[in-house]
Parts: C-alpha cells; structure tokens; sequence
C-alpha cells in the first residue's frame, strides 16, 4: 500500500492556524522533537489527536495524548481470563464487603465472598482489555482480547448479578450507597461508548491513523509491576505488591511527596517485560513527566485524572486481607482529591483514558509546524502532489512562466502550462496564480489522493473570480459552478448574491458590478463590498438566464460572467396539484344483513384528499414537496412522538360506518427538476399512519366505528355496543408526469389490523343484572393501484364472539351467544332469545370466584388535599373487599356525622346456600375496615338484596331475609324465592348497632325490589312480589307493597294489586305525604318502546297518575333539590336524556333536562343528602354512560344548586376505574354528607374474556367492592393531571442555545369546572428548581372543564441546563395542590441531513453533503453513506462518526468521476442516508434519514446560446453579445452564428466565428453587423453549429 499521511484538525479554528502556508520541500530533515513539543498524529471520534512530548529517553521522545481521549474500563469481568499466552489467570474469591470498601465494623460479613476477577475483572497490562484495544489494528467488532474476555455489555449484566446475588447474603445495614451496581454505575452520557466497545474498531485501526502514522509509533518493551497473585505466573523479577500506602499520603501533602510514597515499592515489586506500541503510563513515567516540569508547566502533569498500567494494592485492606485485593486494582492519577493517586477497579469504573507511545524519529519527518499548542508539528515521510494546469481563460492555451502559490510556497508553470504543489494532507487548500497581463486568480483545489490535478483559468483584464450565493438556510453554493441552483418565481424568501472582482490595477480602483437579466436586461447593481440581497424569484422571468457584468470605471473595460441559476416557475403549480390530489374510494363489501347488530354494515376507504398541509420548494436541482411533516415512513418510525407531533398533519379517514378516524399523513417527493421540465415520470412517497402511542384508548388503535344494537334480557333492553379500532402503519408511492397530479397513479398496500372491544353492562335496579361480553379481530387488505376504483382492492375479514351473563342476587345464568366470522364460512349461531329465561336457568353463584385473579388496578393517581392530617383528602378510592362477592350489593349510609357502608359479605364459615350475610362497617379515617364489619342480624340465613335510609340520626334498612338455613352449597331458584321474606331494622344510635328485626311479609313467592325512604322519625317502605316468583316480571302477577313506620312501630302492609310489568320503584317524602314512584311497560311487550312513569301518594291513598307523556320514558326517582322540603321526580325520556319536572304537585312548573349519552340500564339514582326537615342539604343524580375513551362503562353525575338550578351531566373521576383499565362498574349506590361530601360504593367488574372462541371458554377477574369519595364542591382542592404522553418540546431550540418552548395537556379530573386567574409552571431537575413561570390568562380565566384536555405552552429560558437532562414539570394552580410530570429526557441526539448538492468541477464532479446533530445530546457512531440509484442502493462511499457534539456539523465532500457516471435518463441520482454504526441500547433519533442529491445529464443540454446584448448606432452598425455556456464533460470549439432580420422577417445580415468554450465554462463573443441603416423593428436569431460542413445543431436556436 502507497504511504500517505493524514493531517487531522483539532477545530475548525484551530485548523486554519494548523497549517500555514508552506512551501514544498526538495528534502525533508527528521524530526527534532524536543521536550514540551506538540505534534498532530491520528484522529479518533473523528476529531484530531494532538500528544506532548513529556520525557526523552532510551527510546526516544515520549509521546502522551495531550487530552484524554475517551472513557473505557482497564480489563472486562468474566470467567477464566487468560494470559496473553493462553495460560489461565488464577481466580480469588474475595470479601463483598472489601470490594467496596464497606467500613471495618461490618468484619462480621467477611463470609460472604465472590471471585473477584469474575466481577471486577483483572490488572494484568500484559492481556487487558485496554490494552488489546489499544495496540489493535483490527476492523469493527474484530479486536482480538488477548484474555479471552471481551468488553461486551453481557459480561457486566453477569457481574452485576453476581454481585446482586452476594449481596442477599449481607445484612442490610452493609449495603451502602458507595455499593452501586456496576452497571447502573455506568448509565452517563460521557460513558455513551462504553456498551460498544466489544464492537468498536481498534485505537490503531485505518480511519483512526494511516500505515504511514503508525509506522511512526515504535514498538518498545518496557517494564510492567505485577501483582501478587500472578507474580509467581509472570514475573521475572522483584519481591513483592506495589502496596498504595494511604497512611504516607496524610503525612505528605504536596503532590511530590505523594508521588514519592507511591514510587517507594517500585523496585522490589514484581514485575516482567511487555512489548507494545501504544500504552498506558506507569508511575514511574508520570514520575519522570513530573520531574520535567520546569519545561512543561509545573502544573502540567497532574493538569488531568488518567488511567495508568500499574497494579496496586491499598495497604488499609491489605493488613487484614492479604492478596486479596491484589487482582483487580490499577493505579490512576487523580486531579478531583487530595490524593494524586489513586485506585481504578479493572471493570467496575470506566476510567479516563491518555494514551502514550514512543515516537520513531528515525522515519518520523517534520513538514510544517512549530511545535507549539497552536501550531503543532505535523510529520510525514512523503508529500501529497497536485499539478495546476494554468490555461488562458478566452484562447483555451496553456500559460508558461505563471507562478502558482500556496502559502510560501511557489511554483512556475513550465511550458504545458503545469506546476506542482506539495500538500500535507487531504482537503481543500487556497492558491493564488499570477502572471504578468493576466488578472491574479485565488481559489482552492481539492487533495483526494496522492496525485491530483487541477486547472485554472487566468483571464486577461479585470475578472470576476467568484460568484456565490447564500441560500436563507445558510448554504452556499458557487454560481460559477454548476451547482444546481434554481429559484422559483413564488419564491418570497432574499438570497444574498457575492461577486468578488479583480480590478487588475495598481492604484485600487474599482468599478460597477451588476447582476443582468439576458433576457429582460434588467440590471441590479452589487453595492460596494460586492453584494446584494434580493428576492430573486420576483426579480427575473421564467427560464431567464442571469450574468454577472463588472465594468472598470477607469477604462471602461467589462468581464461578464454567465450564471448557473435558473428562474422557473413550478412551484405553485405542483403544489395546488398535490393539494387537490385524491385517493380514489374503494367501497368494500357489507356485512350479511343476517349477522346481529353487524349486519347491513359497509366497509370503505375513503380518504378524500391527501392533505392540505403541502409546501413545496426548490433546491440544489431538485423541487421538494413535503406533506404534513415531510416525511417519509422511515423518518417518522427514527423520531419519536414528543419531537414529531403535529395536528395539521391529521385526516379523517372512514373504514367502516361513517365514523371518521384521525389518520396521519406525511410524505416527501424530491423530484429533479430536469425530470420535470422533460414531462417524464415523477414519484414520491406517502406515509399513513393510523393509531400509535397517542392512541392510548384502545392500545395503541384508533376508534374506526362505533356500532350499537339492542335486544332484551328478561324485561332489560340491553343496548350492546361495539367499538371497533384499527392501527396501521404503511407507506405507498404516488407517480405522475404532469404538473397538477392529473395522470397520478397510487400504489399502496395497506394492512389495517384491529380490535373490537364489546361492552354492554345494564341492570335492572335491585332485581337483576344484565352483562354481554366478547371480542373481535379485524384484518383488512387494501391495495391501490390506480385510480380507477374496479382497478383496487379492499379485501375485509372479521371475527367476532359474544357471551352474555345475568345475575340476580345471588343467582346467575350464563349463555354463550354466537361467534361470527366475515365473511362468514361457517353457519353462525343466531342471537339466543334471552326473554324467555326460566327461573330453572339460573344456578347458584358458588365460590370459585375466589380462584379469580386479585391483580392490582389500582389507578395511578394520588389521592392530594391542601388539608390537614386528620382531615379527609379532596378525594380517595378506599377498597373494601379485594375479591368480592360477584353481584354483592352496597350503600354507603350517613347516620349522623358518622359515614357507615352496609354491603352483602360471603361468610365462608357458612355453606354456600346461606353465604350471604348483610353487614354493616364504620369509616375510620379513609378506610371501611371489613375486619371490623359486623352483621345486621346474623341469623345464619341467607341476607339478600337490601336498600337503606336516613334521616339525621335516624336509620333505616330494608332487606330479603331468608328465613330457611339450608345448611347445602347449591339450591335452585324457586326454593331461594319461596324462603325469603322483607325484613326491616332501625339503627340505635345510642348502640351504634342495628336494633331488632321486623318481618314485614309471610309468603312462599319472591319479593324483591325493595326500596325505604325516612324523614325524621318516620319510614315508608315498598317492594315488588310476582306471583310465579319471576323476579324480571314476565310471567305471573306483578303487585307493588307498601308500609309506613311511625310512632315507633311498623304498620300494615297494603298492596297495589295486578299493576302490569313493573321494571323498578322509588319511594319518597313530599313534605309530610309519602309517595311512590314506577315505570311500568304499557302494553307488557318488552320488545316495544312504551314505558311510562308513574306515581301514587301512599299517605292519602291516591290515585295513580302517570307523569310522563313522550312515548317511552323509564327509570323514575324522587328527589329533594338541594335540602328543600318538596319532591320532584326525575326520569329518563325518551330522547335518552335526563327529564326533572318541577315539585309532584305542579310537575310542569320549572323543568330541567340533563343531555347524556345511552344510559346503561341500571337507570339514574337520585341521591338525597338532607339531614332532616329542619336542615338543609345537597342532592344529586347518577347515572352509568358508556365510555367513549374506552368502551367500558364511566359513572356520570349532576349536581342540584337550588330548587331549580342543576350543572350539566359530568363523568366523575373515580380512581383506577373505567376507560383503559378495562373494568365495568356495577351495583353502585351513593349518598352525600352532611358537608356536601360525596360517598360512592361499587363493585369494580372485570369485563369477562372470552379465552378460545371455539369452545366458549370464559376468564375475568376479580371484583372488588370499593368506595370512593370526593367533595365536589370544594373548588379549593381542584385537582388537575398533566397527561404525560403529551408532552412535546423544540428539542432544536435546546441544541441552539434558545429558549424552549414546552407544550402539554391539563386534565381536570376534579368533579367541578376549574377557573384560574392564573397559575405557575415550573421546571425542575430533580429536586433543583431552575425555573418558574407566571401564566396569565388570555381572558379572565384559564378554564379547566371537567374531564376535557387544556392544551398549556411554557417557555423555559436558554443556559439554565445543558447536555441530557431530565426535566420534571410542575403546574401549580395557587389555591390548589402543585401537580407533577413524570421526568421527561430534553437533550436527545437528533441527527439530520441539511442539504446534498453536487459541483460540476472540470474532469469530476463533488457531491457535497452537511449533517447536523440538531439535537441537544452527542450522537455516537453512525454511518453517513451515498447511494447510487435509490435510498438503498449500492453504497459508493461510506463514513463512520464516532461522536457529534450538539449543533456539530458533519461535511463530506465525494469525488466522482465524470467517466465513472452512467446516465439513464435526464439525471443520475445519489443518496446520502444515515444508519446507526452498530446496534445499541443507547438512543439515536434522526429527522432525515436519507436526502437526494442530483446530477443533471449533459447530453440534454450540451450547449446553451443566449444573446445578451444588442443594439444599432447611429452609423447602422448592429453591435451583439451572445454568450456560449458548454454543459459538456469536455472542452469544444463550435460554430457560433447569429442572423438579423427586418421587421418583414428578411435577412438583413449574418456574422459567424468559431468560439472555443472550456469545460463547465461560458465565453461571451461580441459581432459588429455593418447594416447600413439603424432598424427600428427587428429580431435576432443565435445558432451553435458543430461545424459550417455538416451544419449540425449544437445546441438550441436562440430567437
């Protein structure tokens, strides 16, 4: 391999002064690197290495890196590590305790040992780690580990838990802090490399240094101490450890004598001879680095920390445990303590790292340099050569004689017109050319190989040398270059236009420089340091081409320079196309009309228009139109959420019904503008992405549909809904060759996936309980690929299975409904009618509920309160029964100022047929102990569903009372029904238990649906009997009963006999009289919607009045507003909303209506919280929705503020329940306290799974009995959440130092609206806080609505973090408790590619690349790569980045032949894409992935003619200038011709000459037409000919 050097640079500044201009040399001397030098030798992490000569001795100059380099552990844990020679390193298993220096005092846990090599790795230099990679030449992910155990991130997953398993043994108070696991030790960002570095490639690797740098480096042997343990193995010398001796370090406190105490064993330690090229200083050469001082600094060497090669060992531990600390300790320096020396564990700390060799100064040879910091040395043994070909820029010959410099170095061109420049390195360097009569010439050349060659052109007169321009994102681009540069008419943004001008003369006077339109002439003059800055695209027509014209005000004499930039007008027309531009709707095929609830139902893809989101631009020859984000599928998988989300980006899109789900759309075409302009095939890509992480209702899918049908259970309309989601992710290709799309052909195969989640809870007041459950998988195929509809497909395919459970009481029936497949292959099960159920059918709830799953559900919100400790939180969910009863029945009670639950307990103690045992529990503080319940009457029976009341102090409650002890685990229905009688007790206050047991009935039929009321003293209760025990009251007789309790004593019991199908009944006080409420169906057909409410005063015996009139109205309660004495009824009408007429008396007198969503069937429930008649109180409704977040049903409330003023529904924020915890709640009862407090009880109700479709089989979870309780009129305690997943930031404006802007969602998850007058936003890191902000309204108020996502910006100031930092953010609304984010990481690296553009160059073109880490975190090890063809094809170069600090800037420049390009078409494309080097766990974002760089093909336009001037004279004398611009990939002499003619179109005259144009150059030729007479009216035509011979065009015809 030929030898060649690579100079590196330090930093973009320091490079500029790195290499000064120099000469080339004859003969190069040999070093003379003296003490204290610098020299520039390698690079690693992509940037230079500079090393300091630090000591001379027998082997020469010394050379330490003058940084530390990077971070590694000195040898990697694991078994059996070797010896260089293969020979096994022999194993101690050492204290635990020792090996983290726990304190002496816990000597009694010196019995729990591990092998310390296995955990901490080895000392030995000879086969270490550091060493192998050090001294390696090898490739990535090949370095061979002389000990056989290489640094790979598993090796430290094994240690680290060997070492958790060690520490088991120890008592706890020995685990310290200082005992950090090994790997979470080592999770820092300076430590990003360190799971890579099994995989990273050698120190001594190519990229890192050339053969010739490392023929540099000497290969020495030196001494190496060994330890102890392997002194018997390797040493061929010495006597003993190298004892670290601490006591010796307090005695001596400046560094020399600390240094002297460290050296005091160096001679008789063990020790034996290693050979190596690169190393690791000893203490001896830091002693040696030390004594030097006076020439390099006297602080110089312990000016940084670094690792050292020599073992030790700590004289503190040694004492009590010889040898057994000696295995795996090195010595390193320290600047952080007051000891300069220290001890690095070989594994468990990555360690700073300074590398050292000896410099070879026998082949080494000094070409530039001073030696200095500034100016280091920079060796060679070879010159890298560059001839400059001088050629007369009008004739086309070579210049002799013409002196070419770099710096001070000169050369004479010789007769061809060449002279030779002698570079040091690869990259671009200036030269200036001179020569007598020519116009100076300064530019750069490019040094890619050991040979080059370049040409300059040297003009004679004035010259315009360079013309750039600068684009508005900051590139520049050569316009004297082909470099692609193009401007749209629609273009508003200003580019500032360069011109650099050699006036050619003596004095310093200058001229006017103006940029000229050809075409129009308009002219825009440069000011006077040769710039201007102008909207370009408004400035100049369509297709005109520009110049540059420099006129010498002293002479008159003009250069003119032809510009590469074009003026088009495309961009408007594309995006308007792509606007407008559609997806056709495919229609699918619709679900059999014979499926239930799915039937008639159509699948479609209709998507409309892609987007309206479109922005297109022009850039370096390619027109960019981006969609939504810009992206393609690749860029939006690479960047996460928080730094990629937009809301202009979202479409709605129908796959089935006519539910439109949000689909994101993005997409990115980058289309050469030749391919344009020729009307040939465009394409680009689309991205669709529907659902994802922000989708969190349905696991990550997107709601497409929500289905609902109904059918009854028994007398319970059951309204069974289905929410179906879909998710996908694809990317198709749209293809055109006209401007507006109009011939667009798509190509997408998309496959949606999804789910379909059932819900239908209901039940029917106190009688029965109604659930269907199921699931559902949905598959689509859909493919298009033409516009044309018939042409597409959209293939569907759902399955479906659906169970239904009914419990009542403690009895259940269960019936697997059918299962579905569409298209269906199968005959389906039809819908069982579930009307007909028999009293048979239900069997016995028995007890394996409790092999039910307890798994928590426990929501993750906190229970918060401004309060004191002992008063009650603002709200709090207390659980009750983990694994409850399956239909357990429950109300909370407020007796006094006390709050009781009465609830059924299973007493396990008794057979399963008298299980049920109706209890009562007191609250203590937030709890309801069941430990501490105790049984209202326990009696051994049975205690079935009950209801209860109070008023004040006085209680009531009601129940089914058994009154058989069965002493059996199962019993049918009918012999549950014939047992059970209505008992009644009254609490005893006094006691504080229940008082007697009243039986109210004596029969052999079921009696249920019982209801009490109580004001003061005084209880009226009902219930409901049918005569064949049907508890749904199909068949049979359905009677209401009734009975008052007054005068302390419970009357007789009447009856309404014969009153219809009754579904459910109220009772209630109107002031003095009792009445009774029920819905009753009118006709006794369930299967028709005519229910009506009716009502009955009890106390006077009246008659029944029936109080609603709209054609289906149910669920009647009655209620006191607010505290007041009179009765109003509330209802469900048939509109599904919430009717509350005005007092019973004068029902139509102030009326509210409440809007809700489908009420489940368990109706509304009035909850009353009057205390007694003398008080006042609160009052409310509640009510089961269904939730739209999550298809689970969601407790819904409204809240009465006087006799007629009610807020609007609500859903209330009962913790861990609903939504996407996946539970239904059931049974719930409610009462408010005598503070406006509000107590729920519930059962929380996992949604059974149906676990194998085929078979039926069912599992679900447990049900837990709960309460919750909130104060929702405590607006004080207004609790809000920050929804995490909302979080999003401008991760850019971190990296640039600017202030950020954090955007995130509020909930109010209070039970009441939440008006701020402002609140502060803070931001923590960690517990520090860094910055508060004041956040005032727009308005009066920040308006935080129940339930509904407020969307809140903060601004956090620039400099108040850096690096990657976890961000906590806090929002504080004054009056109310401070909420939490959870830490969010800022300062992520976020990779992009900013710009790719090719340069026509003479001989080759360069394609030029810039990426850029935009984020605020280094990027470690990518692949910057250029691809021919397409984004994934054949890679022609490749470029490993080790690291890129935040806003640090990767340029590559790459040669390409212009032979070597094989063109297809209008152009040849190159990609350049990023790629991550390898593997990791370490995060790595990129914004783009891959970017087009475009080369126009010559032989499209090989020649361009533009005239640029013409004009008569007074003699008649037509004088033109035509400019010819040669494309081609050579120099060419043409035919130049240009004709006028009259205003008749007749010749007037002709002139020709031949023109010779250099490649990628233009010449202007100027003709003089003898007319004879000035024409006021003419044209002009310009011809390009090969030759007068065979008049063939050259180029097109300029008119």
């Amino acid at each position: 391999m030929l030898k060649r050097l690579t100079a590196f640079f330090v930093s973009f500044t320091l490079f500029i002064s790195l290499f000064p201009p120099m000469g080339a040399k004859a003969e190069v001397p040999d070093a003379e690197i003296k003490l204290g030098d610098y020299i520039v030798l390698g690079r690693y992490n992509n940037k230079p290495i500079i090393w300091r000569c630090v000591d001379i001795d027998e082997n020469g100059p010394l050379m330490l890196s003058d940084k530390v380099l990077t971070y590694r552990a000195f040898d990697a844990p694991g078994e059996n590590d070797t010896y260089s020679d293969g020979r096994v390193q022999p194993e101690i298993s050492y204290p635990l305790i020792y090996l983290f220096m726990v304190p002496i005092i816990y000597m009694d846990y010196i019995h729990v040992k591990v092998p310390i090599r296995a955990i901490a790795g080895s000392n030995v230099w000879e086969s270490s780690d550091i060493r192998s990679w050090l001294n390696s030449t090898a490739p990535e992910g090949s370095v061979e580990w002389l000990d056989n155990t290489p640094p790979d991130k598993q090796k430290y997953i094994n240690a680290d838990m060997r070492y958790r398993q060690a520490l088991i043994e120890c008592s706890p108070e020995a685990v310290t802090d200082d005992m950090g696991l090994f790997y979470g030790r080592l999770n820092a960002p300076e430590y990003y490399n360190f799971y890579d570095q099994d995989e990273e490639k050698g120190f001594l690797a190519d990229g890192n240094f050339t053969e010739l740098e490392r023929s540099f480096i000497k290969t020495v042997t030196q001494k190496c101490l060994v330890d102890e343990t392997d002194g018997p193995y390797l040493a061929v010398g010495g006597s003993g450890d190298m004892i670290y001796r601490m006591g010796e370090y307090y005695e001596y406190q400046d560094s020399p004598s600390k240094l002297r105490g460290a050296l005091k064993m160096y001679d008789t330690a063990y020790y034996h001879y290693v050979e190596d090229k690169v190393f690791l200083l000893d203490v001896e050469q830091v002693d040696r680095m030390r004594l030097n001082s006076e020439v390099l600094g006297e602080k110089y060497w312990k000016s940084t920390s670094f690792l050292l090669r020599t073992p030790c060992c700590v004289e503190y531990y040694h004492d009590y445990l010889p040898h057994y600390d000696e295995a795996h300790y090195v010595m390193s320096f320290s600047t952080s303590s007051s000891y300069d020396f220290g001890m690095s564990r070989a594994s468990s700390v990555l360690s700073p790292i300074r590398p050292a060799f000896y410099l070879d100064t026998s082949l080494a040879k000094v070409i530039s340099g001073s030696g200095s910091y500034e100016d280091p040395y920079i060796l060679t043994d070879k010159l890298l050569k560059t001839t400059v070909t001088v050629i007369d820029y009008k004739t086309g010959e070579p210049v002799a004689g013409a002196t070419v410099s770099r710096g001070t170095d000169n050369s004479v061109t010789d007769d061809e017109g060449k002279a030779t420049i002698q570079t040091v390195d690869f990259g671009e360097y200036t030269i200036s050319v001179s020569k007598e009569g020519y116009t100076d010439y300064e530019g750069t050349i490019n040094v890619s190989a050991e040979e080059n060659e370049e040409t300059v052109y040297l003009k004679k007169g004035i010259a315009i040398n360079s013309v750039t321009v600068t684009l508005p994102d900051g590139g520049v681009r050569d316009l004297l270059t082909d470099s692609g540069f193009i401007v749209d008419n629609e273009d508003e943004q200003e580019y500032t236009i360069t011109a650099k001008v050699d006036w050619n003369n003596k004095e310093g006077k200058k001229g006017t420089v103006a940029l000229v339109g050809a075409k129009s002439k308009k002219r825009i003059p440069f000011d006077e340091n040769g710039k201007l800055t102008k909207k370009l695209g408004k400035e100049f027509e369509k297709g005109e081409k520009v110049y540059v014209e420099a006129t010498s005000e002293e002479t008159g004499e003009s250069d003119e320079e032809m510009l590469y930039a074009e003026l088009e007008e495309i961009a408007d027309k594309l995006r308007k196309g792509a606007q407008e531009y559609k997806l056709p709707t495919l229609q699918g095929p619709k679900i059999d009309d014979d499926i239930p609830i799915l039937g008639g139902m159509g699948f479609k893809f209709d998507l409309k228009k892609l987007s309206e989101s479109v922005n297109v631009s022009i850039k370096d020859r390619k027109v960019i139109i981006k969609i939504g984000k810009g992206k393609t599928l690749e860029d939006h998988k690479k960047l996460p959420k928080m730094l990629n989300w937009d809301p202009k980006s979202f479409k709605g899109v129908s796959l089935l019904g006519s539910k439109k789900a949000d689909l994101e759309i993005f997409g990115k075409f980058e289309i050469p503008i030749d391919i344009l302009k020729k009307e040939s095939e465009f394409s680009g890509t689309v991205g669709l992405a529907l659902g994802g992480n922000r989708n969190k209702e349905m696991d990550g899918f997107a709601p497409i549909a929500d289905i609902q049908g109904q059918f009854a259970v028994g007398v319970v309309p059951v309204v069974l809904k289905l929410k179906i989601g879909a998710g996908f992710e694809a990317e198709g290709g749209v293809s055109a060759t006209k401007w507006n799309f109009s011939d667009a052909k798509p190509s997408f195969s998309i496959t949606p996936q999804g789910t379909i989640r059932v819900s239908a809870g209901v039940g029917a007041a106190k009688v029965a309980n109604a659930c269907v459950y199921g699931q559902g998988d949905l598959q689509i195929q859909i493919n298009i690929i033409s516009k044309e509809p018939a042409q597409n497909i959209l293939k569907p395919e759902l399955t479906l299975s659906l169970g239904a459970e009914v419990e009542a009481g403690p009895f259940q029936y269960e019936k697997r409904l059918y299962s579905t497949k569409f298209p269906k292959e199968n005959q389906l099960n039809q819908l069982v009618n579930l009307q007909s159920i028999g009293s048979e059918e239900f069997k016995l709830i028995g007890r394996d509920y409790l092999k039910n799953s307890t798994a928590n559900s426990e929501s993750q919100e906190q229970s918060i309160s401004l309060m004191s400790e002992t008063e009650l939180p603002a709200r709090y969910a207390a659980t009750v029964e983990e694994n409850a009863f399956p239909n357990t029945y429950s109300k909370p009670l407020v007796i006094g100022d006390e709050v009781y639950l009465l609830y059924q307990q299973d007493d396990q103690n008794r057979r399963v047929a008298d299980g049920l045992k109706l209890v009562y529990v007191k609250q203590s503080g937030t709890e309801f102990d069941k430990e501490t319940a105790a049984a209202i009457e326990d009696d051994g029976t049975m205690d079935g569903n009950f209801d209860a009341a109070s008023s004040g102090e006085h209680a009531f409650v009601i129940w089914e009372d058994s009154k058989t002890v069965f002493g059996v685990d199962d019993i049918d229905f009918d012999e549950y029904a014939a047992s059970t009688e209505i008992s009644v007790s009254k609490f005893n206050p006094a006691t504080g238990e229940w008082g007697e047991t009243v039986t109210l009935t004596n029969n052999n039929i079921a009696d249920h649906s019982l209801v009490i009321a109580v004001r003061d003293d005084k209880a009226v209760a009902a219930w409901i009997s049918n005569s064949e025990s049907d508890i749904l009251g199909i068949r049979g007789t359905n009677n209401i009963h009734y009975a008052f309790y007054q005068n302390g004593e419970w009357g007789t019991v009447h009856s309404i006999n014969n009153v219809g199908m009754v579904t459910s009944i109220d009772v209630g006080w109107h002031y003095e009289e009792a009445y009774l409420c029920f819905d009753k169906d009118r006709d006794g057909d369930i299967n028709t919607a005519d229910k009506a409410v009716f009502i009955k005063n009890l106390s006077e015996d009246g008659e029944i009045e029936q109080m609603t009139s709209d054609s289906n109205s149910r669920s009647g309660q009655l209620v006191h507003l607010y505290g007041y004495e009179g009765l109003k009824l509330a209802y469900i009408n048939a509109e599904d909303n919430i009717e509350v007429t005005g007092y019973i008396t004068s029902p139509a007198v102030n009326r509210m209506t409440i809007e809700t969503q489908e009420v489940e069937g368990y109706g509304i429930k009035a909850i009353d919280g009057k205390t007694n008649s003398m008080t006042g109180g609160y009052s409310a409704l509640m009510w089961l929705e269904t939730s739209e977040e999550g298809g689970y049903n969601q407790l819904c409330g409204a809240y009465f503020y006087g006799a007629d003023v009610m807020e609007e529904g609500k859903k209330i924020s009962l913790l861990g329940i609903g939504g996407d915890n996946g539970f239904n709640i059931k049974n719930f009862n409610a009462v408010i306290d005598n503070n406006g407090r509000v107590y729920v009880s519930y059962l929380e109700d996992p949604i059974p799974q149906i676990v194998n479709s085929e078979t039926g089989r069912v599992t679900r979870g447990a049900r837990k009995l709960k309460v919750y309780s909130y104060a929702p009129h405590d607006w004080l305690n207004t609790e809000l959440k920050i929804l995490q997943d909302s979080i999003t930031w401008d991760e850019q404006a971190y990296a640039r130092g600017e202030e950020i802007p954090f955007f995130f969602d509020v909930e109010n998850i209070h039970e009441m609206t939440y008006n701020a007058t402002g609140f502060y936003v803070r931001f923590y890191q960690g517990d520090r806080l860094i910055h508060e902000q004041d956040v005032q309204p727009e308005g009066i108020y920040h308006v935080f609505p129940h339930r509904q996502p407020v969307t809140v910006k903060a601004v956090l100031p620039p400099n108040l973090i850096s690096g990657q930092q976890d961000i906590i953010i806090e929002l504080d609304p004054i009056l109310s408790e401070p909420v939490r984010s959870q830490p969010v990481t800022i300062g992520l690296p976020v990779l992009t590619i900013k710009e790719v553009y090719a340069e026509n160059k003479r001989g080759a073109y360069y394609l030029n690349s810039e990426v850029q880490n935009v984020g605020g975190a280094t990027a470690y090890n990518f692949v910057i790569e250029i691809c021919e063809d397409q984004p994934d094809g054949n890679v022609i170069y490749s470029e490993n980045v080790n690291s890129l600090e935040p806003l640090g800037k990767v340029n590559i420049r790459h040669r390409i032949d212009k032979g070597d390009i094989v063109f297809s078409g209008e152009v040849k494309k190159y990609y350049v894409r990023l790629r991550p080097r390898f593997e990791s766990d370490l995060p790595m974002y990129f914004e783009t992935v891959s970017m087009l760089g475009v080369i126009n093909n010559p032989s499209t336009k090989p020649f361009e003619v533009v005239v640029t001037d013409g004009a008569f004279n007074e003699d008649g004398v037509f004088n033109t200038t035509i400019c010819v611009q040669n494309n081609t990939q050579g120099d060419a002499t043409k035919l130049l011709i240009t004709a006028l003619y009259d205003e008749d179109g007749r010749l007037v005259d002709i002139a020709f000459e031949d023109v010779s144009v250099l490649e990628g150059k233009s010449v202007f030729k100027t003709f003089e037409m003898n007319v004879g007479r000035k024409l006021d009216n003419y044209s002009q035509k310009a011809f390009l000919w090969d030759s007068m011979s065979d008049f063939k065009p050259a180029a097109a015809a300029f008119k």
